[in-house]
C-alpha cells in the first residue's frame, strides 16, 4: 500500500497575521499535493472558523476526539472513502504550561487492502534554552509511550507528523531514533535539500503576507514526519511553492511511503 502523509504548521494568527488572506493559499497547496493524511499545527479558533476547514472537509474527514472542551490545535485528517477509522484520540502534554501542545491520533484501515496503520499529529514545546530541550524530550517520551501502546494493540506501524521544534541532531530526536522512528528525509535519497522552516513572511497593512525561501539545509528542519523502522519512503518533499511561502513561516512537508 502506498500513502502520502503531509504535515503543516499553518502559522496561528498570534502576530497580526490574519487568517482570511492566507486561507485560499493553503487550500490551494493542500489540494495540489493531495495527501491521504494531513496533520496541522497552530490551528487557532479563527482557522477552524475559516473556509479552509470547509474546503478540507470536501476531501477529508477530521478524526474525532474527546477534548473535554479544550481547543485542539493539532487536528488530523484522513481521506474520506479510502479508510475506515478504528480509533482516535487527543491529549495535551501540559495544559498549564502550553494549552496548544499535544497530539491527536487516528488508527485507520484501508478499505481495499485491509491494511491497518496509525498516525499521531503533534506539536512539541517551542523555546530554545537547555531546559526547554528537556521538556521536548519529555514530550517525545510521552508520545512514544502512547505510540507503542497503539503499535502493540493493533499490531500495525505507527507514523507521526508535526512541528517538533527541534532538529535531528537534538537529544529529543536521538531518543526517537533509539525507540524506532526516523525522520522521513533520512529514509530516502529522493528528498528536499532545504529546511522546512523558512523566514517569517512579511505582513503587509492589508493582512497579506510575502514569504521567501531559506538557504538552510534539511538538517535544520523542525517539522518532521516520523517513519517507523522497516517502512519504505519513496520521496520526501518540502513545499516551497509561492502560496506555501506566503501562507506560513513553515513549509508543508510530505512523504510518500509504501508498506
Amino acid at each position: 500500500m502506498k500513502i502520502r502523509i503531509m504535515t503543516s504548521n499553518i502559522w496561528g494568527d498570534y502576530f497580526g497575521n490574519p487568517v482570511l488572506p492566507r486561507t485560499p493559499l493553503l487550500a490551494t497547496v493542500f489540494d495540489r499535493y493531495d495527501s491521504d493524511i494531513l496533520g496541522l499545527q497552530e490551528v487557532t479558533a479563527n482557522w477552524r472558523k475559516s473556509s479552509l476547514f470547509t474546503e478540507l472537509q470536501k476531501k477529508y474527514t477530521l478524526a474525532p476526539a474527546e477534548t473535554d472542551d479544550r481547543h485542539n490545535f493539532v487536528p488530523i485528517f484522513y481521506r474520506t472513502g479510502r479508510f475506515e477509522l478504528l480509533e482516535s484520540g487527543f491529549h495535551l502534554y501540559h495544559e498549564e504550561l502550553d494549552r496548544s501542545k499535544g497530539w491527536h491520533y487516528e488508527v485507520l484501515k484501508e478499505k481495499e487492502s485491509g491494511t491497518v496503520f496509525a498516525v499521531f499529529n503533534t506539536h512539541f514545546w517551542w523555546k530554545s534554552e537547555l531546559h526547554d530541550e528537556v521538556i521536548r524530550r519529555y514530550n517525545a517520551m510521552e508520545m512514544t509511550f502512547a505510540m507503542k501502546r497503539i503499535e502493540k494493540t493493533f499490531q500495525c506501524p505507527v507514523f507521526f507528523t508535526g512541528d517538533l521544534n527541534c532538529r535531528v541532531d537534538s537529544s529529543t530526536w536521538k531518543y526517537l531514533y533509539k525507540n524506532g522512528w526516523r525522520t522521513s528525509f533520512d529514509c530516502t535519497d529522493d528528498h528536499s535539500a532545504c529546511s522546512s522552516n523558512h523566514y517569517d513572511p512579511i505582513i503587509h497593512p492589508d493582512g497579506t503576507c510575502t514569504g521567501k525561501t531559506t538557504n538552510e539545509p534539511k538538517e535544520f528542519s523542525i517539522d518532521h514526519i516520523g517513519i517507523p523502522d522497516g517502512i519504505k519512503v519513496l520521496r520526501q518533499y518540502a513545499v516551497t511553492d509561492r502560496e506555501a511561502l506566503d501562507a506560513s513561516d513553515h513549509s508543508p512537508i510530505y512523504a510518500d511511503v509504501e508498506f
